[in-house]
């Protein structure tokens, strides 16, 4: 057998995939409504930068926050699009007829959760934005740099756990 060879199965989604598809989806949705909504009420420079701790510490054009919902959507298609073929991505063990469908199936979940991540972040953002010009709020706060390291991080841990663990091999 050739040692590139990757058997290509499709696999049938689990409730939890199903939930983090959905989730995914109803987020990006809610996200475009809350920009629709903010965009209108911003001046015309917002904070578009901010930096370790949260404060803002760069202002542009509020057409600029109409980046965040444009990436988001084009990465959400990008992931959704990517995770139909999960025999092409890259794995730190051998992928055989045995564990495929079991390595598959964590890569799959940990682009749905990265996906998930990526619409609930860039949201929070926004709304942050806005408060932040509202004088609600100083920036987003010290909370956020820690909440997205651990967003990305603790399910590539998670993943990498089990890709390696005796049951999924």
């Amino acid at each position: 057998m050739d040692k590139y060879y990757r058997p290509k199965i499709k696999l049938i989604s689990m409730p939890i995939d199903k939930v983090l598809e959905k989730a995914s989806a109803i987020g990006l949705v809610v996200m475009w409504v809350i920009t629709y909504n903010v965009f209108f009420k911003l001046p015309n420079m917002i904070p578009i930068h901010f930096n370790g701790s949260g404060k803002a510490d760069n202002y542009g054009d509020r057409f600029t926050l109409l980046l965040l919902p444009i990436m988001a959507t084009v990465l959400y298609l990008s992931i959704t699009y990517l995770n139909k073929f999960p025999h092409i991505f890259n794995y730190g063990v051998t992928i055989t007829e045995t564990n495929a469908e079991k390595q598959y199936r964590l890569v799959m979940r940990l682009l749905r959760f990265a996906k998930l991540s990526i619409v609930i972040l860039f949201t929070i953002i926004i709304a942050e934005v806005y408060f932040t010009v509202k004088g609600s709020i100083v920036g987003l706060g010290w909370w956020f740099l820690p909440f997205t390291l651990a967003l990305f991080i603790v399910p590539t841990f998670w993943m990498i756990f089990h890709s390696y663990s005796k049951k999924n091999r």
